[in-house]
């Protein structure tokens, strides 16, 4: 309930953002010296299910009212409003809804890359997806990205922080693949660090395990 009154009554999206967003993997499981993997991350899908269901139309609202950014602005107001497009994707496909989805891809083919490149790190994490509707989404950006090195290294890291269980498969054919230049920083960064720093369902460990 307090939730859904500040998501109706907040006018600054930055501290609607704090409220939305949830702790990820690694900043739980850091707190303790004995990381139950499992638990920290059945825990958050279910927060994150529950919270999206009871405030999806709502979600639905604030990124419909906060989506009046100048699409090529740098203004602190403008970034601000961007911001909001991880926490409320992140609750709201979290559901699995059409409508959750269908906001999601109007964010990934938005005119500002901040926006759909958050989209695109969303609906990575979505396991309801076929491994094919990924794919598209996947080839759709880079077709769009393919000339920004700075875009690619985010799209290395939306592809390599997901949550599905055929990540570790996505990483190693990203790393075989003709992007991965392990002399580049930013390509190295992109595609390791969002992997190695949340801990993984045990589905994803088990699968990784020779």
């Amino acid at each position: 309930d307090a939730l859904r009154h500040a998501v109706a009554s907040v006018d600054d999206p930055m501290f609607l953002t704090q409220l939305l967003t949830l702790p990820d993997e690694f900043a739980l499981g850091d707190r303790d010296a004995i990381i139950d993997v499992d638990g920290v991350a059945t825990g958050l899908a279910t927060v994150r299910s529950q919270l999206g269901t009871a405030l999806h139309d709502d979600l639905l609202a604030v990124l419909d009212r906060f989506g009046d950014d100048d699409p090529l602005g740098t203004d602190p107001a403008d970034i601000a409003r961007r911001a909001l497009v991880d926490p409320c994707l992140g609750l709201l496909l979290a559901t699995g809804s059409a409508a959750a989805v269908a906001a999601a891809e109007t964010q990934l083919r938005h005119t500002n890359p901040t926006r759909a490149v958050r989209a695109l790190a969303q609906l990575m994490h979505l396991e309801s997806l076929p491994s094919a509707a990924i794919d598209a989404y996947v080839a759709e950006t880079y077709e769009h990205w393919q000339g920004a090195p700075k875009l690619l290294d985010r799209w290395l890291r939306a592809q390599s922080g997901g949550r599905r269980s055929d990540t570790i498969d996505r990483v190693r054919a990203l790393r075989d693949g003709p992007l991965y230049d392990r002399h580049d920083r930013g390509r190295i960064m992109g595609l390791w660090f969002p992997f190695a720093t949340r801990n993984r369902p045990s589905e994803i460990i088990r699968h990784s395990r020779p």
